[in-house]
């Protein structure tokens, strides 16, 4: 592509240098073509040569696809000369970066330099048996998956596997780990749906001249108490039957609300065992990665922030001039630290769109793009050093029709 090819919005981000820059690319808005494109025009003007970039993808197939077209584009260009280096430019996944420069620096770390890690399945099953081990082993531990769970302990060992991965991300005084607030909400919602239905159904019965029984329906639903006896001796026959009908409605919800209720108390008792149980799952399962010579992703994180708070920060600093962040709407707290760690405050350049973040699974955490999004100036309005936006929101990808369409709906 010719320079007369892009849009005014594009050639600002192409031609932004020493900035701050986070762009907002909708799909279809050509984020890639605008980040290889500025990835050219800095190695074309000699800003920097490619090893003082990092470029951090969040998969290694997309990581592959970079490399590829930035070769295309260098060779387009006639920076043939650049090629070759291309094969040790640091393009890569940001687990795969901290795995290079963890193994690099493993003496500041005082780990085993021959350690190997782990793949996702792997992790998950070595993980899985120190659950094992640890709640076969305690008591106290077999008795409360009993309770939560009954003999299977399905519901334990989920809560517990949970526990443990908050902890490694969120450190070990956290104890918010046993509730899901997604869940709760959906059954708040599911009550208040059937709360709702059964008082449209006692109005009904008040405007047909069941005032005062109306009236004691309402207050036990407010309160979600116990209903107290309801005489129906001066009712009419139609009258009796709808009441009748209502208080077996209204017992049954006021029954499973209380059953909700106990359950959530008696399963916050569990907290504390869990807690203690994740720390034990997490001790197992650090001895049992000790003996195998094996890290994991989780690991290669917190071993890359740990080495960032030694002088290897201001190397790293001093050798990455730029440093490009696809995707940047799935990072992770801990992935924002170790960037933040080393980044200039003039050559960091994000790029996402918080619409597509479909990695919470992940730990990936959208509101770190949306904090930076409002906290940035419009690139038109910002000035010299003030970190600055830009949306990139035209499609080149689609039909008009099938973005009028989509728009019609959404």
């Amino acid at each position: 592509m010719n320079r007369s090819d892009y849009s005014d919005t594009q050639l600002r981000v192409i031609d932004s240098e020493n900035k701050r820059i986070l762009v907002s690319a909708s799909a279809g808005s050509g984020k890639t073509t605008v980040m290889i494109e500025r990835i050219a025009t800095l190695l074309r003007d000699k800003k920097c040569g490619l090893g003082e970039m990092l470029v951090c993808t969040f998969t290694k197939s997309a990581a592959s696809d970079m490399r590829a077209k930035l070769y295309c584009k260098l060779s387009a260009m006639g920076l043939k000369s650049m090629l070759s280096e291309l094969v040790r430019a640091d393009i890569s996944t940001i687990d795969s970066f901290c795995q290079k420069t963890v193994k690099r620096y493993f003496f500041e770390l005082g780990i085993d330099p021959e350690f190997e890690v782990s793949d996702e399945e792997e992790s998950k099953i070595m993980l899985g048996e120190a659950i094992k081990t640890v709640v076969e082993n305690n008591t106290e531990y077999k008795e409360v998956s009993e309770l939560m769970s009954g003999r299977s302990g399905y519901v334990f060992f989920d809560t517990l596997k949970k526990a443990c991965d908050d902890m490694r991300t969120k450190g070990d005084t956290d104890k918010t780990f046993c509730y899901d607030e997604n869940v709760s909400q959906k059954i708040e919602k599911y009550f208040n749906r059937k709360k709702e239905r059964l008082k449209e159904r006692i109005l009904h019965i008040q405007s047909g001249g069941c005032g005062e029984v109306a009236e004691i329906f309402l207050k036990a639903l407010d309160n979600e108490t116990s209903l107290p006896r309801i005489s129906t001796s001066k009712l009419g026959m139609e009258q009796e039957v709808c009441v009748n009908l209502l208080k077996t409605d209204v017992k049954a919800f006021l029954s499973e609300v209380g059953d909700y209720k106990r359950t959530v108390k008696q399963e916050s008792g569990f907290i504390d065992v869990i807690y203690d149980a994740a720390r034990d799952v997490l001790n197992e399962y650090g001895d049992a990665k000790k003996k195998a010579c094996k890290l994991d992703f989780a690991d290669l994180e917190a071993l890359m922030l740990k080495l960032l708070h030694t002088p290897v920060a201001e190397q790293l600093r001093k050798k990455y001039k730029y440093i490009f962040v696809d995707e940047y709407q799935d990072s992770s707290a801990i992935q924002e630290a170790i960037i933040g760690s080393f980044a200039r405050e003039d050559g960091l350049f994000l790029v996402g769109d918080v619409k597509q973040s479909i990695y919470r699974f992940r730990l990936a955490d959208p509101t770190i793009f949306l904090r930076k999004y409002n906290a940035y100036v419009p690139a038109g309005q910002a000035e010299d050093g003030q970190p600055r936006k830009v949306l990139l929101s035209k499609n080149f990808r689609s039909r008009q029709s099938v973005l009028d369409g989509c728009n019609a709906i959404f």
